[in-house]
C-alpha cells in the first residue's frame, strides 16, 4: 500500500474522492477504511485474516477495561444500531415504559409496544403490530420513523394508533434522543438542533446528509443559520471503534 496515497483496506477505493471524506484508522498498522466500509457486513479483505495463510497474530492495543463501551463492528444484523448502542450504554433498558407517549415528531399520541408486559391482554391491535415487525422469515419489516431502521418485536417501540398515519412507529431510544448536540465534529462552529421528519422544509422531507451524503427523510440534526443536515445515526458516530477484520486495534 502507498505509504503517501493509502486506500480503504475493505474495498480498495481510493479516499481522496472528497474533500470531507470521514474515515476509521490506525496509524500504527497504517490501516485505514471508509466509515460506511467500517459499518458493512460484507468485507472481502476480512478473508485473509480467517484464512491459514493470513497476516498471523497482531499485537492488540487496547485494553479492554479501558474500552467498556467500545462498539464492534461490523454490525450483527441490520437492526443493529449507532443509537441503540447508546441507548444500551446509558439507560436502565429492563425499566417499565409508558404506556402512551406525545412526542412532538407526531400530532398523535403514541402507544407503548412491548412484548415482555403484555400479560395475556395484549389489545387486537398490538398483536397486528407485532405480527408487522421485522422477521426474514416472513418478509415483514416495518421501519422506525426517526432512524430508519427496522423494528423488531423483542424489544418496546410506539405506534400511532390512527391508521391514516402510515403504520407511524419509533423505537424507544428515538424518542429519547437529545434536544441538541455541541461540538460536533462535522459542524463544531454551531449547536446542532434535532428536527424531525413532519417539519423539516424539503419535499417529502428529504434532505443530503452532510456527513455520508446519502438522501434521508428521518429524523436530522440541524445548524438552520449554515442549512446544514446530518441523519440522526451520523449525528453519533462513535469517536472510537475496533472490527472483526483487525480486532486487535481500536480506530479512531
Amino acid at each position: 500500500m502507498d505509504k503517501y496515497f493509502p486506500r480503504c483496506r475493505v474495498c480498495g477505493d481510493s479516499f481522496y474522492d472528497s474533500v470531507d471524506l470521514w474515515i476509521y484508522k490506525c496509524d500504527k498498522c497504517m490501516y485505514y477504511a471508509h466509515v460506511d466500509c467500517a459499518a458493512s457486513r460484507t468485507e472481502p479483505f476480512m478473508s485473509i485474516f480467517l484464512s491459514p495463510s493470513g497476516l498471523g497474530k497482531t499485537l492488540k492495543n487496547y485494553k479492554d477495561a479501558d474500552h467498556l463501551h467500545l462498539l464492534h463492528l461490523p454490525i450483527p444484523d441490520e437492526t443493529y444500531s449507532l443509537l441503540k448502542h447508546l441507548f444500551f450504554q446509558q439507560t436502565d433498558h429492563h425499566h417499565k415504559v409508558d404506556d402512551y407517549l406525545k412526542h412532538m415528531s407526531h400530532q398523535h399520541p403514541l402507544t407503548v409496544v412491548d412484548q415482555t408486559q403484555c400479560n395475556g391482554q395484549t389489545s387486537s391491535n398490538i398483536n397486528s403490530w407485532l405480527l408487522m415487525c421485522h422477521d426474514p422469515m416472513e418478509k415483514t419489516k416495518l421501519l422506525c420513523n426517526g432512524c430508519l431502521r427496522p423494528i423488531m418485536a423483542t424489544m418496546p417501540f410506539y405506534m400511532c394508533d390512527d391508521k391514516s398515519c402510515n403504520n407511524f412507529a419509533l423505537h424507544e431510544w428515538c424518542t429519547q434522543l437529545p434536544q441538541k448536540i455541541e461540538n460536533h465534529p462535522a459542524h463544531p462552529q454551531h449547536t446542532l438542533l434535532v428536527i424531525y421528519s413532519n417539519v423539516l422544509p424539503f419535499f417529502f422531507g428529504v434532505f443530503e446528509c452532510g456527513i455520508c451524503y446519502l438522501p434521508c427523510n428521518g429524523f436530522a440534526y440541524c445548524c438552520v443559520k449554515c442549512g446544514y443536515y446530518v441523519y440522526v445515526t451520523c449525528g453519533f458516530l462513535p469517536k472510537e471503534i475496533t472490527h472483526k477484520s483487525h480486532p486487535t486495534t481500536f480506530f479512531h
